[in-house]
């Protein structure tokens, strides 16, 4: 009862807030529409001069596609019980959706965002290192998912191989090769929007300190700001947005 209760609580924030972001930016129009039309006509950015049919504009829909389906995969595979299938998968699944519907058809203005991208980065190797030193790869698991841990160099790799996905992934940004970016866009939806999220909740179901709890305070505060700028256009484009 208490992993659905969690699984359920996580599905929720995500899509209310996933929800909040397509309906600002679909100026009424529906969700239904708008992701059938982004998957029949790959959704040109007009406002970049993109060209119906060209090489830009379909990478944009392909190459992000893939790696959410790649990314899920790996992420079920590796799951220890529920542990991934509950956070890494649907925020997976979210961070394309936004990326779909927002990222995808506008470039960010990266003199905004990637300062405080790479500070957010930065911020979580601090996280990474409460979560290590408090136990969080074995106490996750296990009394939160009922599940059995992560090892110690398991847990170590899956956070280093993460961030230098996100690093890559942040210079995509910077370089305007969006067709790359979706780890970015995961980054700033799990590692940081989530980050701040999940650990007050799981303290809250231990009644006490969960690891990771300090640090992710800050997550709350960096992760609205982050996902704000990460979709918006460049100030010489707001009137178009």
């Amino acid at each position: 009862m208490m992993k659905k209760t969690l699984g359920m609580t996580i599905t929720a924030l995500l899509a209310g807030y996933a929800c909040k972001k397509i309906i600002a930016a679909s100026r009424h129009a529906s969700f239904e529409t708008r992701l059938l039309k982004s998957a029949a006509d790959g959704v040109i950015d007009r406002r970049l001069g993109a060209q119906p049919g060209s090489r830009g504009a379909t990478a944009r829909v392909v190459v992000p596609t893939a790696m959410a389906v790649g990314g899920i995969t790996v992420f079920l595979k590796m799951s220890h019980g529920n542990t991934l299938r509950y956070t890494f998968v649907p925020t997976l699944a979210a961070s394309w959706v936004l990326y779909m519907l927002l990222l995808r058809r506008r470039r960010p203005d990266t003199k905004r965002l990637m300062p405080l991208y790479f500070v957010s980065l930065a911020w979580q190797f601090v996280h990474f290192i409460e979560e290590n030193q408090t136990g969080f790869r074995y106490r996750w698991p296990a009394e939160i998912f009922r599940t059995e841990p992560y090892g110690d160099k398991q847990f170590v790799a899956i956070n280093v191989l993460s961030y230098a996905v996100f690093i890559l992934g942040g210079v995509a940004l910077m370089v305007d090769r969006r067709e790359f970016s979706l780890p970015a866009v995961f980054f700033a939806v799990m590692g940081v929007m989530f980050n701040g999220v999940q650990h007050p909740i799981y303290a809250a179901m231990v009644r006490g300190y969960f690891p990771g709890l300090w640090t992710s305070t800050v997550d709350l505060v960096l992760g609205p700001i982050l996902l704000k700028r990460l979709f918006e256009g460049p100030m010489a484009e707001a009137h178009l947005i």
